[in-house]
């Protein structure tokens, strides 16, 4: 498994992550783009 780190734009509190967070598919946007920043490549 990629580690995942966390970037300077996270949520600095829950407050935060709730309003970024709010629709499911916005948080998969992010930590796919955070996972594969380049898009998803199959070896």
């Amino acid at each position: 498994m990629t580690p995942f780190t966390i970037s300077e734009d996270f949520p600095k509190n829950e407050i935060e992550f709730d309003q970024r967070f709010l629709n499911p598919q916005v948080c998969y946007q992010y930590l796919f783009k955070h996972k594969w920043p380049t898009g998803f490549i199959c070896k």
